[in-house]
């Protein structure tokens, strides 16, 4: 594993679609240097495999990296029980990143064009963390030059919110950090609070620490909640558990 993976393996700031797109960076990598090395499909299935197997114990609720690594193994199982000759999985390994990709895309276009409908010209919205789909949310609505307010926590231990709230002001948007503990004293202002989420279950979503105490003031306060979130990010709770066949 080269030091792009284990960039990748140490991030314990970014959002979980931000992870993937850089799993799927690290898969296209790989293939590249076997086609041009000319490595046999098992030897590359089995350094990817490592990778993946390492990235999800690292990071076990992120469910979109299993999602993502579930559908190349697919790919890997289905290549080496064929008669494919080397130039043709290289090419077919290739498209199928390209294609995990093109519908992560598709769906953050999506869910993005939608959440931005929901902020309203003066809205005071807090969010929790570092999501890759509510910064996208927040960025599209900015450029469609409607006046909003952010408040965002800090997030401690990890302090996400810090980088966060940094990064929304360097782009024009009117950004409030927050320390954790004032959360309910700000709330009370709050028109609507979004939140991405790492897995979604039947009982509920996981996400980063000190999303729970944001949702019970908000609802304390009568204030709307809106999870946003890809469909791959859910797992039941009978798959919760990380296996490796």
């Amino acid at each position: 594993m080269n030091d792009a993976f284990n960039q990748i393996l140490q991030d314990r700031y970014s959002g979980s679609l931000t992870v993937a797109n850089r799993m799927l960076d690290f898969f296209q990598q790989v293939i590249a240097n076997g086609e041009k090395n000319k490595t046999a499909l098992d030897e590359l299935f089995e350094e990817v495999h490592q990778a993946s197997k390492s990235l999800i114990k690292a990071q076990p609720n992120m469910v979109i990296i299993r999602r993502v690594w579930n559908q190349m193994q697919a790919t890997f199982k289905r290549l080496l029980k064929s008669e494919a000759i080397p130039d043709d999985f290289y090419r077919i390994l290739h498209d199928r990143v390209g294609e995990i990709r093109s519908e992560l895309q598709e769906n953050i276009a999506k869910i993005v064009h939608m959440g931005a409908k929901v902020i309203a010209a003066s809205n005071k919205v807090m969010t929790i963390s570092a999501s890759t789909l509510v910064r996208e949310i927040l960025l599209t609505t900015h450029r469609q030059k409607r006046r909003f307010e952010v408040f965002v926590p800090k997030s401690d231990p990890l302090a996400e919110g810090i980088r966060f709230a940094e990064f929304l002001a360097a782009e024009g948007i009117r950004t409030t950090l927050i320390p954790d503990s004032q959360v309910g004293v700000f709330m009370a202002d709050m028109n609507l609070v979004f939140t991405g989420a790492d897995r979604i279950y039947e009982r509920g979503f996981i996400n980063k620490a000190g999303t729970l105490p944001v949702c019970l003031a908000a609802k304390h306060f009568n204030v709307p909640v809106y999870l946003v979130a890809e469909t791959m990010k859910i797992l039941p709770e009978s798959e919760r558990t990380v296996k490796f066949h």
